[in-house]
């Protein structure tokens, strides 16, 4: 086998485990958000978002989430804070938004399987629509929207199973040091061959 391959092996193994451990630092929200009219257009030119910190949101306050969370064999602790945007509408362009109701949003966040979500929508000052579990197109959605308000997205699994990919970064950095050391070991091997 030639040299120079055995000796590049263990530096692509090494990038290509840089990049993966780079990806799942980067999953906790991978994307933006879209909205869709009442007949399922892309609507995004007529709106405008922007990402928002935590809120902090006692979920004990959404109005029903307990009971709906319970359900699924859950409980509101199990969820945590994934993304949040307050999506509005884009006053410098006409668009009809009672016309197109109700809309759908959407949003590009990573869901481990195992795992649920909870897209709460703030109607009010202390009022909140939410969905559970609810994709279009594979993104994670909330529909019938009719205002446009601070969205809320919370993932969770049962406290009782671990979470897929809790320990992927770990798993990647011991097959990196797993195949460097054999490519270390085929290049010595190849190098003393051809004396």
């Amino acid at each position: 086998m030639n040299k120079k391959r055995l000796l590049v092996l263990p530096i692509i193994c090494v990038i290509v485990a840089m990049m993966g451990i780079s990806v799942m630092a980067a999953s906790p929200c991978s994307g933006s958000w879209h909205v869709h009219d009442k007949a399922g257009n892309h609507v995004n030119q007529y709106f405008k978002g922007d990402p928002i910190a935590n809120p902090n949101l006692d979920l004990s306050t959404v109005s029903g989430l307990k009971a709906a969370v319970e359900a699924k064999g859950l409980k509101l602790s199990d969820f945590n804070f994934k993304a949040a945007y307050d999506v509005y509408r884009d006053t410098t362009v006409t668009y009809d938004l009672a016309a197109n109701n109700p809309h759908t949003v959407l949003f590009e966040v990573t869901v481990a399987a195992g795992q649920h979500v909870v897209v709460i929508h703030k109607t009010g000052a202390d009022s909140y629509d939410y969905a559970i579990d609810e994709y279009s197109e594979g993104l994670v959605c909330i529909s019938g929207v009719t205002s446009f308000s601070p969205f809320y997205i919370y993932v969770g699994a049962p406290s009782t199973s671990p979470q897929t990919g809790d320990f992927a970064p770990a798993y990647i950095a011991m097959i990196s040091v797993a195949l460097i050391s054999c490519g270390a070991i085929f290049a010595i091997r190849a190098k003393k061959a051809t004396k």
